[in-house]
């Protein structure tokens, strides 16, 4: 048996067209709670989404299964003051072909925790986390594009007495 290039080539080029053709859209929908957001998806095999929301209005993203979602999110006060903030999906998300996909938990209310581990017979570690409802992360805010700076804390007794204090830094 001889290989010949023509007829592997009448095999692919079917396939190949089916793939890069259009590809199935679905619908992104966040909140009304967010002004506008700027969404990235994406997946081990190099496929990226890149969205803009206005408000709660759905928006066509490719239809498929996204291993990582990393969200932006501006939100305007009644003062006129811009607040931003970043979300990390833990879970990713899956888009349907034909169907509105909505992010639950993105837009607040958001929670602050401390999480303390003792690392030593006198040594703790501290590691302080914004989510919400659904465990999705927030990494920083921001007022008018400005850091809010590094969040703190207090230690205290029993009494109310200072133990320690500091800062959480990023990393």
């Amino acid at each position: 048996m001889s290989f010949n290039p023509g007829r592997l080539l009448a095999g692919i080029i079917p396939l190949m067209a089916g793939v890069s053709g259009q590809e199935e859209k679905g619908f992104l929908q966040l909140k009304d709670t967010v002004d506008e957001a700027e969404v990235v998806l994406g997946n081990w095999y190099d496929k990226t989404e890149r969205l803009k929301t206005l408000g709660s209005q759905p928006v066509p993203a490719a239809a498929g299964s996204y291993s990582m979602a990393d969200i932006r999110l501006f939100r305007q006060d009644g003062e006129g003051e811009v607040w931003s903030t970043r979300c990390i999906l833990p879970e990713g998300i899956s888009i349907q072909a034909g169907q509105t996909t909505s992010i639950p938990g993105i837009g607040g209310p958001e929670k602050a925790r401390v999480i303390a581990r003792k690392i030593g017979p006198s040594y703790y570690s501290f590691s302080f986390l914004i989510e919400d409802s659904q465990k999705n992360r927030y990494s920083y805010f921001r007022k008018n594009g400005n850091s809010l700076g590094d969040p703190g804390f207090v230690l205290q007794d029993g009494e109310g007495r200072q133990l320690a204090s500091g800062r959480f830094y990023p990393g």
